[in-house]
């Protein structure tokens, strides 16, 4: 399965995302079981409508696609700092096609826009959407409840790890509700990230940073989430207050009490570096630090919003998606031979 490679920004192959997704079916770029991988130019893409991705790249047979940066262009956990995604108005992301489609790496601002989720995954019960290392915010909704990284339906495989979500408010009056992260589908693997700050001003609307279908092929781990708030009179929680029956919750550390046993009723000052600054780097005498479980490799889980390779690096894992280094770089020696070696 052979990847193309093309570039996205002002002097790209394409100009816009929205140009390189139509051009997914095109057989003079593409050919069947190709991975599509899409490369973000380090610069803002203004998004100013719905991105739509009905069925492109299934014509030809893709095997899978990925949105991605170019390579020195990841946000790296800092805001304005790679490649980004800008909205000047209420739009997403709308994807009902049906192949393995992964998003990475880049920093999605909203600037106030919202009432819609980031991504909708529209497409059949056999559909994958994978979100890494995205970091979103500053999404401000006045219409209707809203997810704030994916909306999906049952039945769908979703792995969102390593995401940094902060800053996302409900305003509509009502009921409404308000999600930073949900994996509402029945096989949805929450892992690795950090939601801070999930605000619901509507009249009697609840909010849930961070949350995952309560089924035993989802699970929600070593999650770091904090500060949900606003002044509705609903259920204002860090995860699910009921707890998860199924859905197997590990490690995940609260502000509230709906944690894990022993991560519960953390401060966001004693965690992190300058969550006002939004700087969600991990302080030294974070709880979050050396807790987690090891997650393995699966859909990179490994891979922190620094690129870290917590495997590789042999990291005792920590809460959230940034893993804390102690002074500079470590680097894993190679393996050494000792059968090699002639005297």
């Amino acid at each position: 399965m052979p990847a193309v490679t093309k570039t996205i920004g002002s002097t790209g192959d394409y100009a816009t995302i929205q140009l390189w997704i139509d051009d997914l079916d095109n057989a003079g770029v593409y050919s069947a079981s190709d991975d599509a991988v899409g490369e973000l130019q380090n610069e803002d893409h203004t998004i100013s409508a719905d991105m739509l991705w009905p069925n492109e790249g299934e014509t030809i047979g893709l095997a899978t696609a990925k949105l991605t940066v170019v390579a020195g262009a990841e946000h790296n956990g800092v805001v304005n700092a790679g490649a980004r995604i800008l909205f000047t108005t209420t739009a997403q992301i709308d994807i009902d096609a049906d192949f393995p489609i992964t998003l990475e790496k880049f920093e999605v601002d909203y600037q106030g826009n919202a009432d819609r989720s980031f991504v909708q995954a529209g497409g059949p019960a056999s559909q994958q959407i994978d979100i890494h290392r995205v970091m979103l915010h500053n999404m401000t909704g006045s219409l209707a409840s809203f997810d704030g990284l994916l909306q999906t339906g049952s039945s769908r495989t979703h792995y969102l790890t390593n995401n940094i979500v902060f800053d996302l408010t409900q305003t509509a009056g009502g009921d409404q509700n308000i999600t930073g992260i949900n994996g509402n589908s029945t096989d949805s693997h929450v892992l690795n990230n950090t939601v801070y700050n999930i605000i619901n001003n509507s009249s009697t609307g609840t909010v849930i940073c961070c949350d995952v279908e309560d089924d035993i092929d989802s699970e929600i781990r070593n999650n770091i989430a904090m500060n949900p708030g606003g002044s509705s009179s609903g259920t204002k929680n860090c995860y699910l207050l009921a707890g998860y029956i199924n859905a197997p919750f590990t490690k995940c550390l609260s502000s509230d009490a709906t944690g894990t046993s022993g991560l519960t009723s953390k401060t966001d000052t004693d965690e992190f570096t300058d969550p006002g600054s939004d700087d969600f780097t991990l302080k030294s005498s974070a709880a979050s630090i050396d807790t987690g479980d090891d997650l393995g490799t699966t859909e990179t889980v490994n891979i922190d919003a620094k690129q870290r390779d917590r495997d590789f690096q042999d990291d005792i894992w920590d809460l959230g998606a940034l893993e804390r280094v102690s002074g500079g770089p470590t680097f894993k020696p190679a393996s050494f031979d000792q059968s090699m070696v002639r005297f």
